[in-house]
């Protein structure tokens, strides 16, 4: 991905959250592109340091089963403190309009540039090796319409656009636009002690960006059970209502968790979502007709799994044929390496280029 993209859109972001909302974020000291870097070493923020807790480190631990869940021993009092934290600063978020969905490009927020840097487009283009940029939603309508109905014929696009237009919002779908973040998780949030649990500074903006107002219909409260997001949902409320200045956001999450849409955003927003998730239980519970829209074969399913079987044994003699030639290379380049060492007297050549 672009480092000199990615932190100046984190710079300008932080800049406008420190002049615009009450959200506490360190104080960028100076900040650079990768040219303006005198050691070479690429785009960098040197920004005030906050002394503080990683909130994530305070409300988790690890279980053998289940990874990472909410301490078992986290007083209702505790949990309470931190949600209505966590509450005001999506409201102090949800507070500004933009014009369209984009990336700020002033402090003051009056600008917005075109395409979002989001996790999502960050993973495939780290990961997969390829800039997608825009093109992210072009490929994840494509995948979701043309390969599935290539696959599940009974799955028909008028079937899944059924489903998600009585999950969506679609009053909101022009405007007004939105400040998330899609990485405001506890890992980023620091607060002055266990005891108090005070939010002193938040972090990592790399991932903000004005988007839909669908996006506020969920809260990222992680580690937490169904009972503790209904809980998170009421303080939200309430914390709105405190503010003198209804936002209507309060309202809209209430009802979110009633009619499927709080859960939907919550799947949505899951890279890694599984059958047995709170919010995949809940969204049935509120939609129980979701698996007959859904329903597939059993012969349709069988000739899936043959499929994806055949496409294994292919990608397996494909990576044979590439192991082979990558160690064929390797050798090649060590016997190269050793004449080159025999010939100088310099056997201390390292491999490492």
């Amino acid at each position: 991905m672009d480092g000199d993209e990615k932190v100046h859109r984190e710079v300008i972001t932080m800049q406008f959250i420190k002049i615009k909302t009450k959200i506490p974020v360190p104080s960028i000291i100076t900040w650079g592109r990768a040219a303006d870097n005198p050691l070479g070493l690429g785009p960098y923020i040197i920004m005030e340091f906050i002394d503080g807790l990683p909130l994530d480190e305070i409300v988790r631990q690890r279980t053998e089963d289940y990874g990472y869940t909410l301490r078992s021993d986290m007083e209702d009092r505790e949990l309470e403190t931190i949600f209505r934290q966590v509450a005001n600063i999506y409201l102090e978020l949800s507070s500004h309009n933009f014009p369209h969905i984009g990336a700020l490009s002033n402090p003051s927020g009056t600008e917005v540039q075109p395409g979002p840097l989001s996790l999502e487009i960050n993973e495939i283009e780290s990961h997969g090796g390829i800039r997608v940029g825009h093109l992210s939603v072009a490929l994840r309508l494509e995948s979701t319409f043309r390969l599935l109905n290539k696959i599940y014929n009974t799955w028909s696009r008028s079937q899944i656009l059924s489903t998600i237009r009585r999950t969506l919002a679609t009053k909101y779908n022009y405007g007004p636009f939105k400040l998330i973040c899609d990485d405001l998780r506890y890992g980023n949030i620091l607060v002055n002690n266990k005891e108090e649990l005070r939010i002193v500074a938040v972090l990592d903006w790399e991932w903000a960006y004005a988007a839909p107002y669908q996006c506020y219909f969920r809260l990222h409260v992680g580690y937490c059970s169904k009972d503790h997001q209904i809980r998170t949902v009421q303080i939200f409320s309430e914390e709105d209502d405190k503010r003198g200045v209804k936002t209507s956001m309060g309202v809209l999450m209430q009802q979110s968790l009633y009619d499927g849409k709080f859960w939907f955003h919550e799947l949505v927003y899951s890279c890694f979502g599984f059958h047995e998730d709170v919010a995949w239980s809940s969204l049935r519970e509120t939609l129980p007709d979701l698996d007959k829209v859904a329903s597939v074969e059993d012969t349709k399913i069988q000739l899936f799994v043959e499929a994806k079987i055949k496409e294994l044994q292919q990608c397996d003699l494909e990576w044979a044929a590439m192991k082979e030639r990558i160690d064929k290379e390797n050798a090649e380049f060590k016997a190269k390496l050793q004449r080159i060492r025999e010939e100088t007297g310099d056997l201390e050549i390292s491999e490492v280029v």
